[in-house]
C-alpha cells in the first residue's frame, strides 16, 4: 500500500487567494506550522474588510410571537380526556366503598378540563359549533356536579 503524504505548504492552492504574513506582503508558501497557518489566515479574513455596505439595508423576516404561558389544548384529545374523567367520577360516584374525599379530587380535575377547553374553544373562532356544544356541556355538567358536592347533595357513606 502506497503512503500518501500532504504538503501543508500547498494549502494556498485550494483556494484562488495565496495567504499573507502579517506585514500584508502575499508569499508564495506559508514557512512554520499549524500557528503561523492560522495567524496568517486570521490576518487576511479581517472582518472590517469583508463587510461591505449595502445599499438594501438589512433584509429580515418578522419573527411570529407566540405566547408561551400555557400550552394550548388539542380539542378533541380534551374532549377525550373529560369524558374519560366524567365516566371515572361516575364510577367512583357510585362506588360504596368511595368517600366524597376520594371523589372530590376527581371532580376537581374534571372541572379544571372542562374549563380548559371551555377557554380553548373560545380562543379558536375555527371551532365547528357542534364541537363548541359538546365542550358547552361537559362545562355546565362539571360546574353542576361540582356545585351539587359543595352544596353536599351526596351524603357521606
Amino acid at each position: 500500500m502506497k503512503e500518501t503524504r500532504f504538503n501543508i505548504g500547498d494549502l494556498h492552492r485550494i483556494s484562488n487567494r495565496t495567504p499573507k504574513n502579517t506585514d500584508g506582503v502575499g508569499k508564495n508558501k506559508p514557512s512554520g506550522g499549524f500557528d503561523t497557518i492560522l495567524s496568517n489566515t486570521l490576518a487576511d479574513n479581517d472582518p472590517a474588510d469583508t463587510l461591505a455596505p449595502s445599499s438594501l439595508g438589512e433584509i429580515s423576516s418578522p419573527v411570529p410571537v407566540l405566547p408561551m404561558d400555557e400550552p394550548g389544548i388539542d380539542i378533541p384529545a380534551g374532549i377525550d380526556t373529560a369524558l374519560d374523567l366524567f365516566e371515572r367520577y361516575t364510577l367512583l360516584l357510585g362506588d360504596a366503598s368511595k368517600s366524597l374525599r376520594d371523589i372530590a379530587p376527581v371532580l376537581t380535575e374534571l372541572t379544571g378540563q372542562a374549563r380548559r377547553l371551555a377557554e380553548q374553544v373560545q380562543d379558536t373562532p375555527s371551532v365547528d359549533t357542534r364541537l363548541s356544544a359538546i365542550v358547552d356541556h361537559m362545562l355546565s355538567t362539571a360546574t353542576l356536579e361540582q356545585f351539587k358536592m359543595e352544596r353536599g347533595d351526596y351524603t357521606d357513606r
